[in-house]
């Protein structure tokens, strides 16, 4: 009978120190494009504050671009010409 517990306990300790050994993902998320994004990133980041902004400025650059529902869009003015 302790052999049997011993082996079944097994698969939740291997579970344990996988869950510990992982480094922590850095996450954030916003709205844009009139939709919902989400940034998870596993590599390591000294500063993902930095990152994020990068993220979120190249969002509205695309956005200022591409957009057909905002009239200053490049886009937008390009269809009305």
């Amino acid at each position: 009978m302790k052999q049997k517990l011993k082996w079944s306990l097994v698969p939740f300790a291997f579970v344990l120190l996988v869950a510990f050994c992982t480094p922590p993902r850095k996450e954030f998320s916003g709205n844009i494009f009139g939709t919902f994004y989400s940034v998870k990133i596993a590599d390591e980041v000294s500063d993902i504050q930095k990152v994020e902004r990068q993220v979120q400025t190249e969002l509205h650059r695309i956005d200022r671009v591409f957009s057909t529902y905002k009239p200053q869009s490049v886009l937008s003015r390009f269809n009305r010409a």
